[in-house]
């Protein structure tokens, strides 16, 4: 059993969320070690709304103790959510003292907090993970400029820390060689995870929801999931599925939608 935290200062942590974050922690826990969430006050709520929630230590929804740590106080509220500095984190990784960091994300003060706990605990593993690219990261020029040169800084100066650098996918890499600078020898593979169930289970579900909606065996089903913003592409499926003419086809869409789509969601939705 190992002594596990994951830190997520640089990305939101969402309790009866399904990112990489809580499949991470949850697996973890099943495996039966000791774990620990150490996170920001950010998080987004049911309405796939960003806000912020007060600081406190509960169980959250993957089994982990969770510490919600609030902002520094003397740096001015929206200046301290992007530097991502918060109160707390030295004195409860010393508490804790982890044999394992997971860092989640490559953008905050908090990684310099990180490597003063490794220098005087050699022996903990610390490594992290990237899922930011350009199609979520740096997209104005006030963030790129902030990811180019402030975060890229902090990270090359913490870089000797980290024993591995694992990115989610190939967008994910090119991002983080091309706006951090990393080596790709840091670098490493590490696929979003999920739980797959057995064969037998999965043909059962599939029966019953098939069995729900009326779905006859030859109906193909294409769903599209998550939160949408216009950088997702509903519209454009949307548009595409329109110009389908097989009766077999189903589109399902699952998720939070922007209101600036929604609009046009419902009236498609309506028309087909």
């Amino acid at each position: 059993m190992l002594k596990i935290a994951h830190v997520c200062m640089s990305c939101f942590y969402i309790d009866d969320a399904g990112y990489q974050e809580n499949k991470l922690v949850a697996a973890h826990i099943s495996q039966g070690h000791d774990v620990r969430v150490f996170t920001s006050t950010e998080t987004y709520n049911k309405k796939g709304v960003l806000h912020y929630v007060e600081p406190r230590k509960y169980i959250g929804s993957d089994g982990a103790e969770v510490h919600r740590l609030p902002y520094r106080g003397w740096i001015p509220f929206f200046l301290a959510r992007k530097i991502r500095s918060v109160v707390g984190l030295e004195d409860l990784l010393i508490e804790f003292n982890p044999e394992m960091i997971i860092f989640h994300g490559l953008a905050g003060w908090e990684l310099f907090t990180i490597s003063k706990f490794k220098r005087n605990s050699p022996d903990c593993i610390v490594c992290a993970d990237s899922h930011e690219d350009y199609n979520n990261t740096a997209r104005t020029f006030f963030s790129y400029i902030l990811n180019r040169f402030f975060y890229r800084k902090v990270l090359k100066l913490n870089l000797a820390t980290l024993s591995k650098i694992f990115y989610i996918s190939l967008e994910t890499k090119d991002f983080i060689k091309d706006i951090y600078d990393v080596p790709e020898s840091v670098l490493d593979y590490l696929p979003l995870g999920g739980n797959i169930k057995p064969e037998s289970e999965a043909n059962l579900i599939r029966s019953q929801v098939r069995k729900e909606f009326g779905l006859s065996s030859d109906t193909v089903v294409f769903l599209q999931s998550g939160k949408f913003n216009p950088r997702k592409k509903l519209k454009e499926s949307l548009e595409s599925f329109q110009a389908t003419t097989d009766p077999r086809f189903r589109f399902w869409i699952a998720g939070v939608v922007d209101d600036s789509l929604k609009g046009y969601m419902d009236k498609a939705v309506q028309s087909d």
